[in-house]
């Protein structure tokens, strides 16, 4: 097991999970995929606002020998994360078919019994289950 104040696995996993994006930056790529049956180009460019919303926009052309319509696909995100929210939006179009997924998350700690169900057994009023 990797001693803690060496650097090992378990002081590297914690930092990467706090990492942070940087704001106001833009990530352009390409992916290039070749083999003796097709051959797919794929622009892509990242962005992340000032104020942290993510936003990224990719184009997918693929050309197969034998075919003379090629497929193209289109992806887009957008969303923000916070330390309490996030949200985003989701969309593909390949050909005639087309999806958008919206989503989000909301977290909360206010009392109750996810807070700490120890406190509510040993407060006295607790009668166990008949």
């Amino acid at each position: 097991m990797a001693d803690k104040n060496k650097g090992g696995v378990e002081q590297i996993l914690p930092d990467l999970a706090r990492a942070k994006k940087e704001k106001g930056v833009i990530r352009p790529s390409i992916d290039l995929y070749q083999d003796e049956v097709s051959t797919t180009i794929g622009p892509k460019i990242n962005m992340t606002t000032k104020k942290g919303t993510d936003i990224s926009l990719g184009y997918t052309k693929s050309k197969y020998k034998g075919y003379k319509d090629s497929p193209s696909k289109v992806d887009f995100n957008v969303g923000k994360e916070g330390d309490k929210y996030s949200y985003g939006v989701t969309g593909t179009k390949q050909g005639k078919s087309k999806s958008i997924t919206i989503g989000g998350k909301i977290k909360y700690s206010s009392g109750g019994l996810a807070r700490g169900m120890g406190a509510a057994i040993r407060g006295g009023k607790f009668e166990g289950v008949k």
